[in-house]
């Protein structure tokens, strides 16, 4: 038996976001028996019905400002996350001792065990050797911890942080983050192995995680499904929900495999969101009894 722990799950008041929120809270209420904690950042706008249909239903959901413009005045998304979790850091209602700090294009397949220590996913295509990296660690004298960067930092989400690690690893995290002279998507993760060297934390190297790479992959504990092809790319659902699609426009997919958990997981999400939230805490009830 693992730690205990609060599902954090980054995003932003946006449709592409929302939907892909609503099924990552319906995977962890399935799989985790829990209701993440949801950030939704935006700009002041009206929250959108996505993130309204998951307050209904009893999910926590919070709103942040946007946090995706750099000092430099750059647009870069994912800077959201270390928003979030300097939000999370200011919540005196946290009463959990662990986060686990996810982005919505995640799904679980079982409950996640940590041992309690920091941890975070293995993600084999980093490579802190490249140039415009190995600059960025060099700004803060750890030219010389390139290799050892590459053995123990190719790391990313869900991270497992203990909370009191949660607003010096975000303050940390953003100084390294805007010492990149020119930022690309993925800067993000080695922002995170670099701020964590910094503050001198070790991080257990998780491999408990399957990509969408290879659709047909088999399925471990966690899926990020953070690739797409021809047959299935969240990116194809920027402009409408795959909630909208009937089960027919959906593809097949063999069970037990990546696709397969997606699509399994779309179509019983789409069922649990249309339920009415009275119907719904009566499936609760009894999921949790």
């Amino acid at each position: 038996m693992g730690v205990a722990y609060e599902v954090i799950v980054s995003s932003e008041n946006s449709l592409y976001m929302g939907w892909q929120t609503q099924l990552f809270c319906f995977s962890a209420e399935s799989a985790l028996k829990q209701r993440p904690i949801v950030m939704a950042h935006g700009s002041g706008e009206p929250l959108r019905p996505e993130f309204r249909v998951l307050q209904e239903r009893g999910f926590k959901v919070l709103r942040a400002p946007s946090f995706a413009v750099t000092p430099s005045g750059a647009n870069f998304p994912p800077r959201n996350e270390l928003g979030t979790l300097l939000e999370i850091a200011s919540m005196p209602d946290l009463s959990a001792e662990h986060i686990l700090f996810c982005e919505p294009d995640m799904l679980f397949a079982r409950r996640l065990e940590y041992g309690g220590s920091l941890a975070a996913e293995y993600y084999g295509y980093l490579h802190y050797e490249e140039q415009r990296v190995a600059n960025t660690a060099r700004k803060f004298g750890l030219g010389h911890l390139i290799g050892k960067l590459n053995e123990t930092r190719k790391i990313g989400v869900p991270y497992l942080i203990p909370v009191r690690y949660v607003e010096r690893l975000a303050s940390r995290w953003i100084e390294v983050l805007e010492a990149f002279e020119e930022l690309q998507w993925i800067d993000i993760m080695y922002a995170f192995g670099i701020a964590t060297i910094i503050e001198g934390l070790d991080v257990e190297v998780r491999h408990t995680m399957t990509d969408n790479y290879r659709n047909t992959r088999p399925i471990r504990g966690l899926i990020h499904y953070c690739y797409g092809d021809s047959v299935w790319d969240k990116r194809d659902f920027k402009l409408c929900s795959p909630f909208d699609i009937p089960d027919e426009a959906l593809p097949f997919a063999h069970p037990g495999t990546v696709l397969g958990e997606i699509i399994r997981q779309i179509r019983q999400a789409r069922a649990f969101f249309s339920k009415s939230p009275s119907e719904l805490d009566a499936e609760m009830r009894s999921l949790y009894a």
